[in-house]
């Protein structure tokens, strides 16, 4: 994986964010190393036109403020077209603020009101163990997503109906200060039988080996330790920028960094 193609994909973002005038910036650029890997290394058939059967692997992008995210990756992979993704919030457009499952073909459910994707790729995912596809839902949350209670009543469910094959990835970006340690996470989800992994994002080929080797046939747990921003320091680690728009001036200074 290439921190330069990461660092384009970024570029994507800040330009429609600062052009619309709206987007959630850092939480579209964190989730992005993590949907580039999924869809260059394993959800291929994406790339083909081939998605959305049981027997294929597929995404839900549980935290659907980082939609833009998903959006900027499919189009530096040729799937969105760059007419497309200009259009982005604008009127008829199908690439939406959230994913919107009625418009964006490319989503198998409208979210954004968090805890709800991961309940849903648990449903999925039993659809799939029903006719032995074999195929996977990789669903992506954040970290003060962990907080709703729809995460631990899923987990729960996975359990007792012994859906398997499952794969959570958490973007740990550190957004949630209330939110259970990592150390919490995988104590929890240790005790329900899932294996558990931690990744750092700013490791491009560790994250990438490590999505690619996850074992078949078992739930893994996948957290992925990143940080807000990271290295553009007007931005990093700054909770002002979660919904904050660039000016034109600040937007130059992004770019340059994104481009150093």
């Amino acid at each position: 994986m290439s921190q330069t193609d990461i660092n384009r994909i970024k570029e994507i973002i800040v330009k429609l964010v600062a052009d619309k005038k709206e987007g959630h910036l850092l939480s579209s650029w964190s989730v992005v190393p993590i949907i580039y890997v999924l869809y260059k290394e394993i959800i291929k058939q994406a790339v083909k036109g081939k998605v959305n059967t049981l027997h294929d692997d597929a995404l839900i992008l549980s935290k659907g403020h980082g939609a833009l995210g998903w959006y900027a990756v499919l189009n530096h992979a040729g799937i969105i077209s760059d007419d497309e993704i200009n259009g982005y919030l604008e009127k008829g457009s199908n690439l939406g603020g959230h994913p919107d499952a009625r418009k964006f073909s490319t989503a198998l459910a409208s979210t954004g009101s968090l805890g709800h994707g991961f309940p849903i790729s648990i449903g999925l995912q039993a659809l799939r163990n029903g006719v032995n596809s074999g195929s996977r839902v990789f669903c992506i949350i954040g970290d003060g997503e962990c907080m709703e209670g729809t995460l631990w009543e899923s987990l729960l469910l996975a359990q007792l109906n012994d859906i398997h094959n499952m794969v959570l990835i958490v973007d740990y970006n550190h957004s949630h200060v209330m939110g259970p340690s990592v150390a919490q996470l995988e104590g929890t989800f240790e005790q329900f039988g899932w294996e558990r992994w931690q990744v750092s994002a700013s490791d491009t080929q560790g994250l990438s080996d490590c999505l690619i080797r996850l074992p078949k046939g078992k739930n893994s747990l996948v957290i992925v330790d990143s940080v807000r921003g990271e290295g553009v320091p007007q931005v990093e680690g700054k909770p002002e920028w979660h919904h904050k728009v660039p000016n034109a001036l600040e937007l130059q200074t992004i770019l340059k960094e994104l481009r150093a």
